[in-house]
């Protein structure tokens, strides 16, 4: 795996491009979106041996944090679900022109699902396929468990709402 940042000025992702296995590269790459806050954390073993299995049967894959999270640049009460659907869109094209590949798919986790989702049913093309692993259905309990997790004092409070008329589903995103 190698570590890399994508994205033009203060808008820098970090990423970790897993290529092809060689003699396995199949001119497909799979674009792996993260789940976010503790989800992120307990899922990110998983994550990383998602990338190595889809490497080792010649997909190249390319796992990021989205803008204000993880090692990418940026503040997390400057990020927005709209900003990561754009980083979503940001590397998928990464991934396109590092691993020269002719088929992008798209693989979500929990928030990370719902954001690509979203992506993909606004922009039709821009993935060739989509995968939604466990997708956040209902932005309002999703906020409520995050409220709950972040008065137990086990992550920050998230800064991140969604819009009253919005809140009852995350498929408007």
């Amino acid at each position: 795996m190698t570590p890399m940042f994508f994205g033009t000025g203060p808008h820098r992702l970090f990423g970790m491009y897993a290529p092809a296995h060689a003699g396995r590269a199949q001119r497909r790459a799979v674009v792996l979106c993260p789940a976010w806050g503790d989800e992120y954390l307990s899922a990110h073993r998983a994550m990383r041996q998602l990338a190595h299995q889809l490497a080792g049967v010649g997909v190249d894959v390319l796992r990021f944090d989205y803008y204000g999270t993880g090692d990418s640049a940026g503040e997390l009460h400057e990020a927005t679900l709209a900003g990561w659907q754009d980083d979503i869109e940001r590397a998928i094209g990464e991934l396109r022109d590092t691993a020269g590949a002719e088929r992008v798919g798209v693989i979500g986790l929990r928030l990370g699902a719902s954001l690509a989702a979203s992506l993909v049913a606004r922009k039709p093309g821009i993935a060739d396929s989509l995968g939604l692993w466990d997708p956040v259905c209902s932005g309002e309990a999703y906020l409520r468990e995050l409220e709950r997790i972040a008065s137990q004092g086990r992550h920050p409070r998230p800064n991140i709402a969604l819009p009253k008329a919005r809140s009852r589903s995350m498929a408007s995103l």
